[in-house]
Protein backbone atom coordinates (compact mmCIF):
# COMPACT_ATOMS: atom_id res chain seq x y z
CA UNK A 1 0.00 0.00 0.00
CA UNK A 2 2.87 2.36 0.86
CA UNK A 3 4.12 2.44 -2.72
CA UNK A 4 0.81 3.97 -3.82
CA UNK A 5 0.88 6.77 -1.28
CA UNK A 6 2.76 9.31 -3.49
CA UNK A 7 0.31 8.76 -6.35
CA UNK A 8 -2.68 9.06 -4.01
CA UNK A 9 -1.23 12.25 -2.49
CA UNK A 10 -0.75 13.78 -5.94
CA UNK A 11 -4.31 12.91 -6.91
CA UNK A 12 -5.69 14.42 -3.70
CA UNK A 13 -3.68 17.63 -4.30
CA UNK A 14 -4.96 17.86 -7.84
CA UNK A 15 -8.55 17.29 -6.73
CA UNK A 16 -8.19 19.89 -3.96
CA UNK A 17 -6.79 22.41 -6.44
CA UNK A 18 -9.67 21.83 -8.83
CA UNK A 19 -12.32 22.04 -6.11
CA UNK A 20 -10.73 25.18 -4.62
CA UNK A 21 -10.77 26.97 -7.95
CA UNK A 22 -14.09 25.67 -9.19
CA UNK A 23 -16.16 28.40 -7.56
CA UNK A 24 -13.81 31.11 -8.75
CA UNK A 25 -13.83 29.65 -12.26
CA UNK A 26 -17.62 29.93 -12.40
CA UNK A 27 -17.06 33.66 -12.87
CA UNK A 28 -15.78 35.10 -16.09
CA UNK A 29 -12.63 37.19 -15.90
CA UNK A 30 -14.65 40.30 -16.75
CA UNK A 31 -17.10 39.61 -13.91
CA UNK A 32 -14.26 39.03 -11.46
CA UNK A 33 -12.64 42.28 -12.58
CA UNK A 34 -15.88 44.17 -12.02
CA UNK A 35 -16.04 42.84 -8.49
CA UNK A 36 -12.44 43.92 -7.87
CA UNK A 37 -13.15 47.38 -9.26
CA UNK A 38 -16.28 47.76 -7.17
CA UNK A 39 -14.24 46.91 -4.09
CA UNK A 40 -11.55 49.39 -5.08
CA UNK A 41 -13.94 52.15 -6.20
CA UNK A 42 -17.28 51.73 -4.41
CA UNK A 43 -20.28 52.61 -6.58
CA UNK A 44 -21.32 55.10 -7.69
CA UNK A 45 -17.94 56.40 -8.77
CA UNK A 46 -16.92 59.16 -11.10
CA UNK A 47 -13.61 59.99 -12.71
CA UNK A 48 -11.48 62.38 -10.67
CA UNK A 49 -10.53 65.73 -12.15
CA UNK A 50 -6.80 65.19 -12.77
CA UNK A 51 -6.03 62.40 -15.28
CA UNK A 52 -2.30 62.82 -14.55
CA UNK A 53 -2.73 61.19 -11.13
CA UNK A 54 -2.42 57.38 -11.16
CA UNK A 55 -5.47 56.73 -8.95
CA UNK A 56 -7.73 58.89 -11.11
CA UNK A 57 -6.25 57.42 -14.29
CA UNK A 58 -6.85 53.84 -13.10
CA UNK A 59 -10.50 54.63 -12.49
CA UNK A 60 -10.82 56.38 -15.84
CA UNK A 61 -9.03 53.58 -17.72
CA UNK A 62 -11.48 50.84 -16.71
CA UNK A 63 -14.51 53.12 -16.89
CA UNK A 64 -13.76 53.92 -20.52
CA UNK A 65 -13.37 50.24 -21.42
CA UNK A 66 -16.55 49.14 -19.56
CA UNK A 67 -14.50 47.29 -16.94
CA UNK A 68 -13.23 44.81 -19.53
CA UNK A 69 -9.83 43.15 -18.85
CA UNK A 70 -6.92 44.92 -20.52
CA UNK A 71 -4.03 42.48 -20.20
CA UNK A 72 -5.62 39.16 -21.19
CA UNK A 73 -6.77 37.55 -24.44
CA UNK A 74 -8.19 34.02 -24.80
CA UNK A 75 -4.60 32.88 -25.30
CA UNK A 76 -3.48 34.33 -21.96
CA UNK A 77 -1.44 37.37 -20.91
CA UNK A 78 -0.52 39.78 -23.69
CA UNK A 79 3.25 40.19 -24.41
CA UNK A 80 3.10 43.78 -23.14
CA UNK A 81 2.76 42.42 -19.59
CA UNK A 82 6.24 40.87 -19.74
CA UNK A 83 7.67 44.07 -21.25
CA UNK A 84 6.21 46.14 -18.41
CA UNK A 85 7.41 43.69 -15.75
CA UNK A 86 10.94 43.74 -17.16
CA UNK A 87 10.93 47.53 -17.09
CA UNK A 88 9.64 47.62 -13.53
CA UNK A 89 12.40 45.21 -12.52
CA UNK A 90 14.89 47.78 -13.82
CA UNK A 91 13.21 50.77 -12.10
CA UNK A 92 16.25 51.10 -9.83
CA UNK A 93 18.22 52.23 -12.91
CA UNK A 94 16.09 55.40 -12.82
CA UNK A 95 16.68 55.86 -9.09
CA UNK A 96 13.22 54.41 -8.35
CA UNK A 97 12.18 51.44 -6.22
CA UNK A 98 10.59 48.40 -7.99
CA UNK A 99 8.60 47.45 -4.89
CA UNK A 100 6.66 50.72 -5.12
CA UNK A 101 5.09 49.34 -8.31
CA UNK A 102 3.82 46.16 -6.60
CA UNK A 103 6.34 44.09 -8.53
CA UNK A 104 6.65 41.15 -6.09
CA UNK A 105 2.92 40.43 -6.20
CA UNK A 106 2.72 40.99 -9.96
CA UNK A 107 5.49 38.46 -10.52
CA UNK A 108 3.81 35.99 -8.15
CA UNK A 109 0.50 36.27 -9.98
CA UNK A 110 2.19 36.05 -13.38
CA UNK A 111 3.84 32.82 -12.24
CA UNK A 112 0.47 31.52 -11.08
CA UNK A 113 -1.14 32.32 -14.46
CA UNK A 114 1.74 30.71 -16.37
CA UNK A 115 1.75 27.59 -14.16
CA UNK A 116 -2.02 27.20 -14.38
CA UNK A 117 -1.88 27.45 -18.16
CA UNK A 118 1.08 25.10 -18.44
CA UNK A 119 -0.53 22.49 -16.19
CA UNK A 120 -3.97 23.07 -17.76
CA UNK A 121 -5.52 23.84 -14.39
CA UNK A 122 -8.75 25.74 -13.93
CA UNK A 123 -7.79 29.34 -13.23
CA UNK A 124 -8.93 31.41 -10.29
CA UNK A 125 -10.50 34.34 -12.09
CA UNK A 126 -10.21 36.53 -9.01
CA UNK A 127 -6.44 36.19 -9.17
CA UNK A 128 -6.33 36.93 -12.87
CA UNK A 129 -8.56 39.97 -12.34
CA UNK A 130 -6.25 41.16 -9.59
CA UNK A 131 -3.28 40.72 -11.91
CA UNK A 132 -5.02 42.76 -14.61
CA UNK A 133 -5.71 45.52 -12.11
CA UNK A 134 -2.19 45.46 -10.66
CA UNK A 135 -0.54 45.64 -14.10
CA UNK A 136 -2.64 48.67 -14.98
CA UNK A 137 -1.91 50.34 -11.66
CA UNK A 138 1.81 49.62 -11.98
CA UNK A 139 1.98 51.10 -15.50
CA UNK A 140 0.04 54.22 -14.52
CA UNK A 141 2.08 54.79 -11.36
CA UNK A 142 5.44 54.17 -13.04
CA UNK A 143 4.49 56.38 -15.99
CA UNK A 144 3.38 59.18 -13.66
CA UNK A 145 6.65 58.99 -11.76
CA UNK A 146 8.69 59.20 -14.97
CA UNK A 147 6.60 62.08 -16.28
CA UNK A 148 6.53 64.37 -13.24
CA UNK A 149 8.35 62.63 -10.42
CA UNK A 150 7.38 60.36 -7.58
CA UNK A 151 7.19 63.19 -5.03
CA UNK A 152 5.21 66.41 -5.37
CA UNK A 153 7.93 69.08 -5.07
CA UNK A 154 5.59 71.37 -3.15
CA UNK A 155 5.25 68.67 -0.48
CA UNK A 156 8.95 68.88 0.43
CA UNK A 157 9.90 72.39 -0.73
CA UNK A 158 7.24 75.02 -0.14
CA UNK A 159 8.92 77.52 -2.49
CA UNK A 160 9.60 75.01 -5.31
CA UNK A 161 7.39 75.79 -8.29
CA UNK A 162 7.96 73.16 -10.97
CA UNK A 163 6.15 73.13 -14.32
CA UNK A 164 5.01 69.52 -14.06
CA UNK A 165 4.09 67.79 -17.30
CA UNK A 166 0.42 66.84 -17.65
CA UNK A 167 -0.45 63.64 -19.55
CA UNK A 168 -3.60 61.59 -20.08
CA UNK A 169 -2.25 58.47 -18.39
CA UNK A 170 -5.33 56.32 -19.11
CA UNK A 171 -5.19 57.19 -22.80
CA UNK A 172 -1.49 56.45 -22.82
CA UNK A 173 -2.02 52.96 -21.39
CA UNK A 174 -4.86 52.24 -23.81
CA UNK A 175 -2.66 53.27 -26.73
CA UNK A 176 0.31 51.22 -25.53
CA UNK A 177 -1.83 48.08 -25.29
CA UNK A 178 -3.97 48.58 -28.40
CA UNK A 179 -1.01 49.42 -30.64
CA UNK A 180 1.41 47.01 -28.94
CA UNK A 181 3.79 49.90 -28.31
CA UNK A 182 4.59 49.29 -24.64
CA UNK A 183 8.37 49.40 -25.01
CA UNK A 184 8.33 52.52 -27.17
CA UNK A 185 5.94 54.34 -24.85
CA UNK A 186 8.02 53.53 -21.77
CA UNK A 187 11.18 54.69 -23.54
CA UNK A 188 9.51 57.97 -24.47
CA UNK A 189 8.45 58.66 -20.89
CA UNK A 190 12.02 58.79 -19.58
CA UNK A 191 13.17 62.43 -19.28
CA UNK A 192 15.06 63.24 -22.49
CA UNK A 193 17.57 65.64 -20.97
CA UNK A 194 21.25 64.72 -21.45
CA UNK A 195 21.76 65.72 -17.81
CA UNK A 196 19.29 63.05 -16.71
CA UNK A 197 20.96 60.35 -18.83
CA UNK A 198 24.39 61.29 -17.51
CA UNK A 199 23.21 61.10 -13.90
CA UNK A 200 21.64 57.72 -14.60
CA UNK A 201 24.97 56.43 -15.92
CA UNK A 202 26.73 57.88 -12.88
CA UNK A 203 24.26 56.09 -10.62
CA UNK A 204 25.12 52.76 -12.26
CA UNK A 205 28.85 53.50 -11.87
CA UNK A 206 28.58 54.36 -8.18
CA UNK A 207 26.44 51.31 -7.51
CA UNK A 208 29.17 49.16 -9.08
CA UNK A 209 31.69 50.79 -6.75
CA UNK A 210 29.40 50.04 -3.81
CA UNK A 211 28.97 46.41 -4.90
CA UNK A 212 32.76 46.04 -4.87
CA UNK A 213 32.92 47.28 -1.28
CA UNK A 214 33.13 51.06 -1.78
CA UNK A 215 36.29 52.96 -0.94
CA UNK A 216 38.42 52.97 2.17
CA UNK A 217 38.41 55.94 4.54
CA UNK A 218 41.59 57.97 4.26
CA UNK A 219 43.12 58.65 7.69
CA UNK A 220 43.54 62.21 8.93
CA UNK A 221 46.99 63.72 8.93
CA UNK A 222 49.02 66.79 8.15
CA UNK A 223 48.05 68.90 5.15
CA UNK A 224 49.52 67.24 2.06
CA UNK A 225 51.06 69.34 -0.72
CA UNK A 226 52.68 68.33 -4.01
CA UNK A 227 56.23 67.13 -3.42
CA UNK A 228 55.51 65.86 0.12
CA UNK A 229 56.09 62.29 1.22
CA UNK A 230 53.24 60.67 3.14
CA UNK A 231 52.26 57.03 3.79
CA UNK A 232 48.67 57.93 2.79
CA UNK A 233 49.60 58.68 -0.83
CA UNK A 234 49.05 55.11 -2.17
CA UNK A 235 45.59 55.03 -0.55
CA UNK A 236 44.85 58.48 -2.01
CA UNK A 237 45.81 57.25 -5.48
CA UNK A 238 43.54 54.22 -5.13
CA UNK A 239 40.67 56.44 -4.01
CA UNK A 240 41.13 58.71 -7.03
CA UNK A 241 41.26 55.69 -9.37
CA UNK A 242 37.98 54.38 -7.94
CA UNK A 243 36.16 57.66 -8.60
CA UNK A 244 37.65 57.99 -12.10
CA UNK A 245 39.81 61.03 -11.31
CA UNK A 246 43.08 59.14 -11.82
CA UNK A 247 43.36 56.97 -14.89
CA UNK A 248 46.44 54.95 -14.06
CA UNK A 249 47.12 52.11 -11.69
CA UNK A 250 47.62 53.10 -8.08
CA UNK A 251 51.27 52.73 -7.16
CA UNK A 252 52.93 52.19 -3.81
CA UNK A 253 55.23 55.26 -3.86
CA UNK A 254 54.71 57.65 -0.98
CA UNK A 255 55.72 60.74 -3.00
CA UNK A 256 52.78 63.03 -3.67
CA UNK A 257 53.72 63.57 -7.32
CA UNK A 258 52.39 65.94 -9.96
CA UNK A 259 50.12 63.37 -11.63
CA UNK A 260 48.36 62.57 -8.38
CA UNK A 261 48.07 66.28 -7.54
CA UNK A 262 46.49 66.98 -10.95
CA UNK A 263 43.99 64.19 -10.32
CA UNK A 264 43.16 65.61 -6.90
CA UNK A 265 42.58 69.03 -8.49
CA UNK A 266 40.11 67.37 -10.86
CA UNK A 267 38.35 65.81 -7.86
CA UNK A 268 38.25 69.20 -6.13
CA UNK A 269 36.72 70.89 -9.17
CA UNK A 270 34.03 68.20 -9.35
CA UNK A 271 33.16 68.83 -5.71
CA UNK A 272 33.17 72.63 -5.73
CA UNK A 273 36.41 72.95 -3.76
CA UNK A 274 39.35 75.27 -4.50
CA UNK A 275 41.36 73.31 -7.08
CA UNK A 276 44.77 73.79 -5.45
CA UNK A 277 45.86 70.14 -5.29
CA UNK A 278 46.29 70.42 -1.52
CA UNK A 279 44.84 67.64 0.62
CA UNK A 280 43.42 69.53 3.59
CA UNK A 281 40.45 68.97 5.91
CA UNK A 282 37.72 70.04 3.43
CA UNK A 283 39.04 67.86 0.61
CA UNK A 284 39.58 64.94 2.98
CA UNK A 285 35.98 65.26 4.17
CA UNK A 286 34.67 65.01 0.60
CA UNK A 287 36.98 62.09 -0.23
CA UNK A 288 35.69 60.19 2.80
CA UNK A 289 31.98 60.58 2.13
CA UNK A 290 30.66 57.00 1.73
CA UNK A 291 29.73 55.88 -1.77
CA UNK A 292 26.24 55.08 -0.45
CA UNK A 293 25.79 58.77 0.37
CA UNK A 294 26.71 59.68 -3.19
CA UNK A 295 24.23 57.09 -4.49
CA UNK A 296 21.43 58.66 -2.48
CA UNK A 297 22.50 62.09 -3.72
CA UNK A 298 22.28 60.89 -7.32
CA UNK A 299 18.83 59.36 -6.75
CA UNK A 300 17.55 62.59 -5.21
CA UNK A 301 18.76 64.68 -8.14
CA UNK A 302 17.33 62.27 -10.72
CA UNK A 303 13.97 63.00 -9.09
CA UNK A 304 14.57 66.74 -9.53
CA UNK A 305 15.12 66.20 -13.25
CA UNK A 306 11.72 64.51 -13.44
CA UNK A 307 10.14 67.70 -12.09
CA UNK A 308 11.36 69.73 -15.05
CA UNK A 309 9.55 70.33 -18.35
CA UNK A 310 10.44 68.03 -21.23
CA UNK A 311 12.52 70.79 -22.79
CA UNK A 312 14.29 73.73 -21.15
CA UNK A 313 14.41 75.60 -24.45
CA UNK A 314 16.91 75.88 -27.31
CA UNK A 315 18.52 78.69 -25.38
CA UNK A 316 18.02 79.52 -21.75
CA UNK A 317 19.58 80.80 -18.55
CA UNK A 318 20.07 78.42 -15.66
CA UNK A 319 20.98 79.26 -12.10
CA UNK A 320 22.04 76.31 -9.98
CA UNK A 321 21.59 77.55 -6.43
CA UNK A 322 23.63 74.72 -4.90
CA UNK A 323 26.52 75.38 -7.31
CA UNK A 324 26.25 79.19 -6.91
CA UNK A 325 26.59 79.53 -10.66
CA UNK A 326 24.67 81.05 -13.57
CA UNK A 327 24.98 79.57 -17.07
CA UNK A 328 23.71 80.71 -20.45
CA UNK A 329 23.03 77.75 -22.73
CA UNK A 330 22.54 78.00 -26.48
CA UNK A 331 21.76 74.86 -28.53
CA UNK A 332 23.10 72.59 -25.84
CA UNK A 333 26.37 74.47 -25.31
CA UNK A 334 27.25 76.70 -22.38
CA UNK A 335 28.19 80.08 -23.86
CA UNK A 336 28.59 81.93 -20.56
CA UNK A 337 29.12 80.91 -16.95
CA UNK A 338 29.72 83.00 -13.85
CA UNK A 339 29.54 82.89 -10.05
CA UNK A 340 26.46 84.25 -8.31
CA UNK A 341 25.40 85.19 -4.80
CA UNK A 342 22.12 83.59 -3.64
CA UNK A 343 19.78 83.84 -0.68
CA UNK A 344 20.87 83.03 2.84
CA UNK A 345 19.47 80.21 4.96
CA UNK A 346 16.63 82.40 6.28
CA UNK A 347 15.71 83.98 2.93
CA UNK A 348 16.37 81.19 0.52
CA UNK A 349 16.27 81.72 -3.22
CA UNK A 350 13.19 79.87 -4.52
CA UNK A 351 13.13 77.34 -7.36
CA UNK A 352 10.99 78.16 -10.40
CA UNK A 353 11.03 78.82 -14.14
CA UNK A 354 10.14 82.11 -15.78
CA UNK A 355 10.84 84.26 -18.84
CA UNK A 356 13.50 86.97 -18.72
CA UNK A 357 11.83 89.84 -20.59
CA UNK A 358 13.72 93.08 -19.99
CA UNK A 359 16.70 94.82 -18.41
CA UNK A 360 16.77 98.04 -16.41
CA UNK A 361 20.02 99.98 -16.60
CA UNK A 362 20.91 102.39 -13.77
CA UNK A 363 18.03 101.13 -11.64
CA UNK A 364 16.50 102.68 -8.56
CA UNK A 365 16.55 100.61 -5.38
CA UNK A 366 13.25 100.56 -3.52
CA UNK A 367 13.87 99.64 0.10
CA UNK A 368 11.81 96.58 1.08
CA UNK A 369 9.44 97.03 4.07
CA UNK A 370 11.44 94.71 6.34
CA UNK A 371 14.72 96.50 5.69
CA UNK A 372 12.99 99.85 6.15
CA UNK A 373 11.62 98.80 9.55
CA UNK A 374 14.70 97.00 10.87
CA UNK A 375 17.58 98.98 9.38
CA UNK A 376 16.69 102.31 7.79
CA UNK A 377 14.10 103.74 10.17
CA UNK A 378 16.33 103.42 13.28
CA UNK A 379 19.10 105.24 11.38
CA UNK A 380 16.76 108.02 10.27
CA UNK A 381 15.67 108.57 13.89
CA UNK A 382 19.27 109.19 14.96
CA UNK A 383 20.51 110.97 11.83
CA UNK A 384 18.04 113.27 10.02
CA UNK A 385 20.57 113.78 7.20
CA UNK A 386 20.86 110.06 6.49
CA UNK A 387 18.66 110.28 3.36
CA UNK A 388 20.74 112.98 1.72
CA UNK A 389 24.07 111.39 2.65
CA UNK A 390 23.08 108.09 1.06
CA UNK A 391 21.15 109.37 -1.99
CA UNK A 392 17.68 108.38 -0.80
CA UNK A 393 14.37 110.06 -1.51
CA UNK A 394 10.82 109.30 -0.46
CA UNK A 395 8.21 108.47 -3.14
CA UNK A 396 4.59 107.44 -3.04
CA UNK A 397 3.87 103.73 -2.76
CA UNK A 398 1.59 103.72 -5.82
CA UNK A 399 2.67 103.12 -9.39
CA UNK A 400 3.33 106.83 -10.05
CA UNK A 401 6.12 107.02 -7.45
CA UNK A 402 5.72 110.76 -7.03
CA UNK A 403 8.27 112.51 -4.83
CA UNK A 404 7.08 113.28 -1.30
CA UNK A 405 8.35 116.42 0.50
CA UNK A 406 10.65 115.67 3.41
CA UNK A 407 9.82 118.87 5.26
CA UNK A 408 7.71 118.28 8.30
CA UNK A 409 8.54 114.57 8.67
CA UNK A 410 9.47 113.82 12.27
CA UNK A 411 11.28 110.51 11.89
CA UNK A 412 11.14 109.88 15.62
CA UNK A 413 7.34 109.71 15.36
CA UNK A 414 7.18 107.66 12.15
CA UNK A 415 5.93 104.09 12.41
CA UNK A 416 6.92 101.64 9.69
CA UNK A 417 3.45 100.10 9.36
CA UNK A 418 1.76 103.48 8.78
CA UNK A 419 4.45 105.24 6.72
CA UNK A 420 2.75 106.46 3.52
CA UNK A 421 5.79 106.32 1.24
CA UNK A 422 8.71 104.21 0.09
CA UNK A 423 12.42 104.93 0.34
CA UNK A 424 14.08 104.98 -3.09
CA UNK A 425 17.83 105.15 -3.65
CA UNK A 426 19.18 106.88 -6.75
CA UNK A 427 21.31 105.06 -9.36
CA UNK A 428 25.04 105.12 -8.74
CA UNK A 429 27.96 103.15 -7.30
CA UNK A 430 26.28 103.20 -3.87
CA UNK A 431 23.15 101.43 -5.13
CA UNK A 432 22.95 97.77 -3.92
CA UNK A 433 21.46 96.73 -7.28
CA UNK A 434 24.56 97.92 -9.05
CA UNK A 435 24.33 99.18 -12.60
CA UNK A 436 21.71 96.84 -14.10
CA UNK A 437 19.02 94.39 -13.12
CA UNK A 438 17.44 91.62 -15.18
CA UNK A 439 13.70 91.13 -14.81
CA UNK A 440 11.67 87.93 -15.22
CA UNK A 441 8.23 88.51 -13.64
CA UNK A 442 7.47 85.96 -10.93
CA UNK A 443 5.44 85.69 -7.72
CA UNK A 444 8.58 85.80 -5.56
CA UNK A 445 9.80 89.25 -6.76
CA UNK A 446 13.20 87.65 -7.45
CA UNK A 447 15.51 89.01 -10.15
CA UNK A 448 19.17 89.04 -11.21
CA UNK A 449 21.22 92.14 -10.56
CA UNK A 450 24.67 93.65 -10.38
CA UNK A 451 26.20 94.56 -7.01
CA UNK A 452 28.83 97.01 -5.75
CA UNK A 453 30.02 94.38 -3.25
CA UNK A 454 32.46 92.68 -5.62
CA UNK A 455 34.42 91.05 -2.81
CA UNK A 456 31.55 88.63 -2.11
CA UNK A 457 32.34 86.63 -5.25
CA UNK A 458 35.67 85.56 -3.77
CA UNK A 459 33.86 83.63 -1.02
CA UNK A 460 33.56 79.86 -1.39
CA UNK A 461 29.99 79.82 -0.03
CA UNK A 462 28.08 82.83 -1.38
CA UNK A 463 24.76 82.86 0.47
CA UNK A 464 24.51 86.55 1.35
CA UNK A 465 21.38 87.89 -0.36
CA UNK A 466 17.75 88.13 0.72
CA UNK A 467 16.60 85.89 -2.13
CA UNK A 468 17.57 87.77 -5.27
CA UNK A 469 20.58 86.66 -7.30
CA UNK A 470 23.67 88.85 -7.71
CA UNK A 471 25.76 88.17 -10.81
CA UNK A 472 29.51 88.66 -11.06
CA UNK A 473 29.72 89.87 -14.69
CA UNK A 474 26.54 91.80 -15.52
CA UNK A 475 28.02 93.40 -18.65
CA UNK A 476 28.81 90.02 -20.19
CA UNK A 477 25.32 88.75 -19.35
CA UNK A 478 23.71 91.84 -20.89
CA UNK A 479 25.74 91.35 -24.09
CA UNK A 480 24.55 87.74 -24.42
CA UNK A 481 20.92 88.66 -23.83
CA UNK A 482 21.02 91.60 -26.27
CA UNK A 483 23.12 89.94 -28.95
CA UNK A 484 20.22 90.06 -31.45
CA UNK A 485 19.74 93.79 -30.81
CA UNK A 486 22.96 94.84 -32.45
CA UNK A 487 22.65 98.52 -31.64
CA UNK A 488 23.55 97.58 -28.07
CA UNK A 489 27.31 97.28 -28.43
CA UNK A 490 29.73 97.33 -25.50
CA UNK A 491 30.17 101.12 -25.49
CA UNK A 492 26.44 101.78 -25.47
CA UNK A 493 25.87 99.23 -22.71
CA UNK A 494 28.53 100.85 -20.53
CA UNK A 495 27.01 104.28 -21.12
CA UNK A 496 23.56 103.02 -20.08
CA UNK A 497 25.02 101.47 -16.95
CA UNK A 498 26.71 104.70 -15.91
CA UNK A 499 23.66 106.89 -16.57
CA UNK A 500 21.91 108.94 -13.88
CA UNK A 501 18.39 107.84 -14.85
CA UNK A 502 16.95 104.33 -15.23
CA UNK A 503 16.34 102.95 -18.72
CA UNK A 504 14.32 99.86 -19.59
CA UNK A 505 15.27 97.71 -22.59
CA UNK A 506 12.87 94.96 -23.66
CA UNK A 507 14.30 91.82 -25.25
CA UNK A 508 13.17 91.11 -28.79
CA UNK A 509 13.12 87.42 -27.85
CA UNK A 510 12.77 86.72 -24.12
CA UNK A 511 15.01 84.04 -22.63
CA UNK A 512 13.61 81.21 -20.51
CA UNK A 513 15.28 81.18 -17.12
CA UNK A 514 15.33 78.22 -14.74
CA UNK A 515 16.28 78.73 -11.11
CA UNK A 516 17.20 75.18 -10.03
CA UNK A 517 18.73 73.32 -7.12
CA UNK A 518 21.01 70.41 -8.10
CA UNK A 519 23.54 68.97 -5.67
CA UNK A 520 24.65 66.40 -8.25
CA UNK A 521 24.86 66.77 -12.01
CA UNK A 522 27.09 65.95 -14.97
CA UNK A 523 28.97 68.64 -16.88
CA UNK A 524 29.24 68.85 -20.67
CA UNK A 525 32.09 66.32 -20.62
CA UNK A 526 29.90 63.86 -18.71
CA UNK A 527 31.85 64.21 -15.43
CA UNK A 528 29.64 63.93 -12.37
CA UNK A 529 29.78 66.85 -9.95
CA UNK A 530 28.65 67.01 -6.32
CA UNK A 531 27.92 70.02 -4.12
CA UNK A 532 27.05 70.65 -0.50
CA UNK A 533 23.35 70.78 0.32
CA UNK A 534 23.25 74.50 1.19
CA UNK A 535 19.56 74.60 2.14
CA UNK A 536 19.27 71.05 3.54
CA UNK A 537 16.85 70.13 0.78
CA UNK A 538 18.32 66.73 -0.07
CA UNK A 539 17.41 65.26 3.30
CA UNK A 540 13.72 66.20 3.05
CA UNK A 541 13.48 64.78 -0.46
CA UNK A 542 15.37 61.62 0.46
CA UNK A 543 12.88 60.96 3.27
CA UNK A 544 9.94 61.56 0.93
CA UNK A 545 11.41 59.12 -1.60
CA UNK A 546 11.74 56.33 0.97
CA UNK A 547 9.86 53.39 -0.56
CA UNK A 548 6.31 52.73 0.55
CA UNK A 549 5.87 49.13 -0.46
CA UNK A 550 2.50 48.28 1.09
CA UNK A 551 -0.03 47.63 -1.69
CA UNK A 552 -3.35 49.41 -1.55
CA UNK A 553 -5.28 46.15 -1.96
CA UNK A 554 -5.23 43.08 0.23
CA UNK A 555 -2.45 40.66 -0.71
CA UNK A 556 -3.35 37.56 -2.70
CA UNK A 557 -3.69 34.27 -0.77
CA UNK A 558 -0.66 31.96 -0.92
CA UNK A 559 -0.42 29.79 -4.01
CA UNK A 560 -0.66 26.01 -3.63
CA UNK A 561 2.36 23.95 -4.65
CA UNK A 562 1.77 22.59 -8.12
CA UNK A 563 2.79 19.00 -8.98
CA UNK A 564 5.64 18.56 -11.40
CA UNK A 565 3.49 16.46 -13.75
CA UNK A 566 0.12 17.54 -15.05
CA UNK A 567 -2.61 15.87 -12.96
CA UNK A 568 -5.50 14.19 -14.77
CA UNK A 569 -8.51 14.48 -12.44
CA UNK A 570 -11.67 12.50 -13.22
CA UNK A 571 -14.03 14.25 -15.59
CA UNK A 572 -16.69 14.46 -12.88
CA UNK A 573 -14.70 17.25 -11.30
CA UNK A 574 -14.34 19.26 -14.51
CA UNK A 575 -16.22 22.53 -14.17
CA UNK A 576 -17.97 23.90 -17.23
CA UNK A 577 -17.67 27.59 -17.90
Amino acid sequence: MGRYLPAIAGLILALATVVATAAASDLSLAAALRLALQERFPLPYTVAANPSLPEAALQQFYLERDDEPAWFTPAGLVPEAAILTDRLSAAADEGLCPEVYLLPEIEELQKYAADAQRHRLLEDQHRLARLDLLLSEAFLTYAAHLIHGRVDPAAVHGDWQANLRQVDLAGLLEFALAEERMETILDDLVPPHPGYRDLRRALADYRRISALGGWETLPAGATLRPGDFDPRVPALRLRLVQSGDLGEEAGTETLYDGTTAASLRNFQRRHGLPADGVLGPSTLEELNRPVEERIRQLEVNLERWRWLPKTLGNRYLQVNIADLTLSAVDNGHTVLSMPVVVGNAYRQTPVFSASLQYLIFAPFWHVPPTIFRVDKLPRLRTDPDYLEKHHFEVVTADGRQSLLPLEGIDWKEVRAESFPGVLRQAPGPWNPLGRVKFIFPNPFAVYLHDTPDRHLFAAEVRTFSSGCIRVERPLDLARVLLQEQRQWDRARLLAAMEADEPRRIDLVRPWPIHILYFTAWADEEGRVNFRRDLYWRDLALEEALAPVTAPRMEPAPPLPDLPERTPQPPSVFQVQR
